[in-house]
């Protein structure tokens, strides 16, 4: 961001979770609640957005069409341009966090024109407005919702008291259908972020490492199980029981040479 100029551009800095070179990915469970911060503003006195995105790994930045599968969650400022989200990945292995802010153009909309009706200014170019913000997300929407939207912004349009134009508007069901990025212009991403996300047992988990040979081999060691449950342990670590190969192998007792029948680990 040095040197570039920030006035009309959202900032999206300080993102958590990381590692702190960022080399490295920071570490969940699956159902574990992550938290998810940055700090996020924008020259302005316009209402901001943003949600957090999660899946599986795509690559260094997916295309948005692939990213269609993953969970998201919206973003709440807590103070002093700081959001934060909980994000809860439900599979294993390596998957991307992608933080994505955008200017909320209907609720910067109902902000201004409810500031403007409150102090009994003409609002007439306001409503018109809002209709047109109804019409251009009406066009890019599904047929289910199509009718909605357009129903809101003819009651815009319409003649009459300002107030009664607005109820429609106004309505927790249009507030739903108005949300999200779709058509923002501004819409910013950060980069993915990395994320390592493992069973919860590797949350709590105790290891018991065994050596086979000593118990006489897997039969042995099998009926030493329920022993290990009974102390506590989670998980059994068996070291190499087959042939490693011809170098670096190990004899009876770690001896360093080995003969043709040991198995080298």
């Amino acid at each position: 961001m040095k040197g570039q100029p920030l006035i009309g551009r959202i900032v999206i800095d300080d993102v958590h979770p990381r590692t702190p070179t960022g080399d490295y990915p920071t570490k969940a469970v699956t159902g574990e609640a992550v938290r998810v911060s940055a700090d996020i503003f924008k020259d302005g006195h316009d209402i901001l957005a943003a949600r957090v995105r999660w899946g599986p790994a795509l690559g260094r930045q997916p295309a948005s069409n692939q990213m269609a599968g993953w969970s998201d969650a919206a973003l709440h400022e807590v103070g002093n341009d700081r959001w934060e989200a909980a994000a809860r990945p439900s599979t294993t292995g390596l998957h991307h966090l992608v933080i994505e802010a955008w200017t909320d153009r209907w609720a910067t909309w109902r902000h201004d024109v409810s500031a403007k009706l409150a102090a009994g200014e003409e609002v007439d170019m306001e409503l018109a407005e809002g209709a047109l913000l109804l019409e251009d997300r009406a066009r890019r929407a599904d047929r289910g919702t199509q009718g909605q939207l357009a129903d809101a912004a003819r009651a815009l349009r319409a003649p009459g008291n300002p107030t009664a134009r607005l109820t429609r508007a106004f309505d927790h069901r249009i507030a739903t259908l108005m949300g999200g990025p779709d058509g923002a212009p501004d819409l910013t991403a950060t980069a993915n972020l990395a994320l390592w996300v493992d069973r919860p047992r590797a949350l709590f988990g105790s290891w018991y490492e065994m050596f086979p040979r000593s118990e006489g081999g897997l039969a042995g060691a099998a009926q030493r199980l329920a022993g290990m449950a009974e102390m506590g342990f989670d998980v059994v670590y068996l070291p190499p029981i087959h042939p490693i190969g011809t170098t670096a192998r190990k004899g009876a007792n770690a001896t360093l040479v080995a003969g043709p029948e040991d198995p080298g680990s």
